[in-house]
């Protein structure tokens, strides 16, 4: 009897497990994006560091093709530009037109992190601005759901986790460097925005970015919206307005 039993037991060992089905990914369908993160423009008001310095004002975001981002900041009262950062995955232009001066050199870590006080790539912002994903980099970083809202990826080191809504856009993520927190992202509500190629697409309307402490280092409030398609790539060389000013 024993021996039957030891026989049973080796032959269902030895029988091939079934196979994994693939994860069902049909509630990201809206929030990972087949070709590429879309451009836009949108207007509302900004709060971010610069410098040690806190800068609140009137924004003016722009972004694509590929890397490419355009942000202004007015004065509320005047109207007057302010700041303009310009940037994409290698380049970083940063024109402050109250004191004068610029920064011009490569989007490095440090150099984000020394000016801004806080460190996002290019395309980290664009996840924020949009909360979306490119499906490219979602299925490289081995893109897994962790529950019925909750998503998450890894790239190198970096890992980042997404807390989904009922509509599959995210309430919130987190991007932590060997599981240690370096950012986290709130959503405070969407817009639909109408779309010349289709249904309206949702974008963040209200989006709060910490580094480590309780007060957000960025705070974004969008309220108009445009999809431009392909707008023109931006330029790194100092405008003409900004030729007398002076090197950081």
């Amino acid at each position: 009897m024993a021996g039957a039993v030891a026989a049973a037991l080796l032959i269902a060992a030895c029988t091939a497990a079934p196979p994994v089905a693939p994860p069902d990914f049909t509630r990201l369908r809206d929030f990972l994006v087949d070709d590429g993160l879309p451009a836009l423009e949108a207007r509302g008001v900004v709060s971010f560091s610069y410098r040690d310095k806190s800068e609140a004002g009137e924004l003016f975001l722009r972004t694509g093709p590929g890397a490419d981002t355009l942000i202004q900041l007015h004065a509320r009262v005047t109207g007057s530009l302010a700041l303009e950062v310009r940037f994409d995955d290698l380049r970083l232009l940063v024109l402050d037109y109250v004191n004068r001066t610029y920064y011009q050199g490569d989007n490095l870590s440090e150099t984000r992190q020394e000016l801004f006080s806080i460190d996002l790539t290019p395309e980290e912002f664009r996840t924020v601005v949009t909360g979306r994903v490119e499906r490219r980099r979602f299925e490289q970083g081995h893109g897994t759901l962790l529950g019925p809202h909750e998503a998450s990826y890894e790239i190198g080191e970096e890992r980042y986790i997404f807390t989904l809504g009922e509509d599959g856009l995210p309430l919130s993520w987190v991007k932590q460097h060997r599981h240690v927190m370096q950012v986290r992202v709130e959503y405070r509500g969407y817009l639909d925005v109408p779309s010349s190629s289709g249904p309206p697409v949702r974008l963040p309307e209200r989006v709060r970015v910490y580094v480590q402490e309780s007060k957000p280092r960025l705070v974004l409030g969008l309220r108009e919206f445009a999809l431009p398609g392909n707008p023109p790539p931006l330029t790194f060389t100092l405008p003409t307005e900004a030729a007398d000013f002076r090197p950081e």
